[in-house]
């Protein structure tokens, strides 16, 4: 199945191996994640499973968020809200479109739209915890 142009694969973690393999523009301005619905990501009703939706969107939500964040912090993803409106089906190319609402000091806030060969499916929301990591010993707290 072809993957459209301008994506190329995107290593995000080890568990994105279970879900994917997952794409994205190598435009690095783009913020869009996507992959290509396979046989394998198949739920009993013979669509897309949820989960490997909502998986791709909490990639997407959280490698935006990690590229607003200090350099020195990681974010780590507290709630997850999806509405699905359409189901998609194995063959489609689904992308998720992520935006920053806010950014603070100890919270993020995301969101997004997931379409399926171009047509919105579902809308996600995220908050994500910033954790700040001490710079040296001298600013560990215990």
């Amino acid at each position: 199945m072809e993957i459209p142009e301008g994506f190329v694969p995107y290593e995000a973690s080890n568990f994105a191996v279970h879900y994917g393999p997952v794409y994205f523009p190598s435009d690095e301005n783009d913020p869009t994640l996507g992959l290509r619905a396979l046989p394998d990501h198949a739920n009993t009703m013979e669509g897309v499973h949820g989960g490997v939706i909502l998986a791709l969107c909490d990639t997407a939500l959280g490698r935006l968020v990690r590229k607003v964040i200090p350099a020195n912090a990681v974010a780590v993803t507290v709630d997850l809200h999806a509405s699905f409106l359409l189901g998609a089906r194995i063959g489609q190319w689904i992308e998720v479109h992520p935006s920053i609402d806010r950014v603070g000091r100890s919270m993020a806030f995301a969101n997004g739209l997931v379409t399926a060969d171009g047509t919105v499916i579902a809308r996600v929301s995220a908050s994500f915890f910033v954790h700040h990591r001490p710079n040296s010993k001298t600013e560990e707290r215990v």
